[in-house]
């Protein structure tokens, strides 16, 4: 049976459209540098060279971007075109690195705001809504060859991996030897989970962080040397600092050397400290025996017992024995 006139139209303008698409696809190599350096200027990010990986990949050489708050410079980023991004995105289980980035480094620069503290609760709920966008558009990335600056803190992170929910870095400081693994587990829901590890620091440390509509709770299970300390802290939907915070490690042994005591054998003792809306409340037990040729010193005994808040700590009782 003949197709009628507007048949034919409708099958015209589908084919039309479907031969643009195609040819859109077909030339993207050549449009789509246009398209990211235009892009990439208005949203302030400036970069010395574009290349072409290809016909599935590009990369970026020498980025830069600034604002009132951060300072990012990257020496490469390389990544999938749009194309490639959506159907690798639209595949289940794909585990090339949609993103890979070498040579960064990352600043935090100093507030010029000077209204009062930001809301830990509200900051952290930010956070996750981006991390819950990132989770589904950015399944796999890698990073390389990294540096972070946040005040007088800087680190360096010569590896870090994301996939599918889970981060895995090699951390450590720039003035120092002192290094550590991350292992964080993003689920799609809370409680997100974090495993810190540092052989260096003597330091394995289990946290878990969890969120309704009235908090944010923090848990961690940390042990140092071998000595447990558990921490719990808690987090209002007002203000920056914790609403309540609870720290306790009961029968810890401390070799003298790792406190600067090398007179002295293993510290023994307890602690305990509280924080409850704005008051402080610290306990501390400690004693330490002389090494057997350090005659002339003394065995040590010391019992703290201190209360204070934001703005001075007052000492209930202190013995030194």
């Amino acid at each position: 049976m003949p197709l009628g006139k507007r048949q034919r139209k409708v099958i015209l303008i589908l084919g039309l459209t479907l031969g643009g698409l195609m040819l859109l696809c077909v030339s993207l190599p050549l449009w789509f540098p246009w398209v990211v350096t235009s892009l990439a200027r208005k949203g302030g990010v400036h970069f010395v060279r574009y290349e072409r990986i290809g016909y599935s990949r590009f990369a970026l050489h020498d980025l830069t971007f600034t604002n009132e708050d951060v300072r990012l410079r990257a020496r490469e980023i390389d990544a999938f075109v749009p194309t490639v991004w959506l159907w690798k995105r639209l595949s289940t289980n794909a585990m090339v690195s949609f993103v890979g980035v070498n040579g960064w480094e990352f600043e935090s620069l100093p507030s010029t705001n000077k209204t009062g503290a930001s809301s830990t609760y509200t900051n952290v709920q930010r956070i996750t809504a981006i991390v819950k966008i990132v989770q589904h558009w950015l399944p796999v990335a890698s990073l390389s060859n990294g540096a972070v600056q946040v005040q007088k803190v800087a680190l360096k992170i010569p590896v870090a991996n994301l996939s599918h929910g889970k981060v895995g870095a090699q951390l450590g400081f720039l003035n120092g030897s002192q290094q550590a693994a991350l292992n964080v587990n993003l689920h799609q829901r809370d409680p997100y989970d974090l495993q810190v590890r540092s052989e260096s620091l003597g330091l394995e440390s289990f946290i878990q962080i969890s969120m309704d509509s009235t908090s944010i709770t923090l848990e961690a299970t940390n042990l140092w040397h071998t000595n447990q300390v558990e921490l719990l802290a808690r987090f209002g939907r007002e203000g920056a600092l914790p609403e309540s915070v609870g720290l306790q490690a009961h029968r810890f042994r401390l070799t003298g050397e790792l406190l600067a005591l090398k007179e002295y054998r293993d510290i023994s003792g307890s602690v305990s400290a509280n924080w409850e809306r704005g008051a402080l409340a610290l306990d501390l037990d400690a004693e330490a025996t002389p090494i057997a040729s350090q005659t002339n010193l003394p065995p040590l005994k010391v019992s703290i017992h201190a209360s204070g808040d934001t703005n001075s700590v007052t000492l209930k009782t202190a013995r030194f024995l």
